[in-house]
């Protein structure tokens, strides 16, 4: 599966204050299918941080990823970004236009003012 451009993608903050920690809402609908044992990846835009709230181990998400619910999610870095990886199970799939939604924890707003 190569990565593919979402559709109908929404992020909610549960505050815009700067500096803030709260929840992020994601929603997004996947433009092409995710295969059982795969994965979707989550990057913070430049200046939010995602912190794991299971310290470095998996952590259950509440959220739908296609028919999967509380999938295992490892908190995972790519290239210093602090990533999280959603990480579908061996009877799970995303089918292709299959809604993802779920909330993540403790997600920091970057430290200065102005709009997020």
């Amino acid at each position: 599966v190569l990565p593919a451009p979402l559709e109908h993608e929404s992020v909610v903050l549960s505050s815009d204050v700067a500096g803030a920690t709260g929840t992020a809402a994601v929603s997004f609908r996947s433009a092409n299918g995710v295969p059982s044992m795969g994965a979707v990846r989550v990057a913070p835009p430049e200046g939010f941080a995602l912190q794991d709230p299971a310290l470095g181990g998996s952590w259950r998400l509440c959220g739908t990823l296609g028919s999967a619910l509380n999938v295992t999610v490892d908190r995972i870095t790519f290239g210093g970004d602090g990533s999280v990886l959603l990480r579908l199970g061996e009877d799970d799939v995303i089918a292709v236009g299959g809604l993802v939604s779920f909330e993540l924890p403790r997600v920091t707003n970057p430290p200065r003012g102005g709009a997020t």
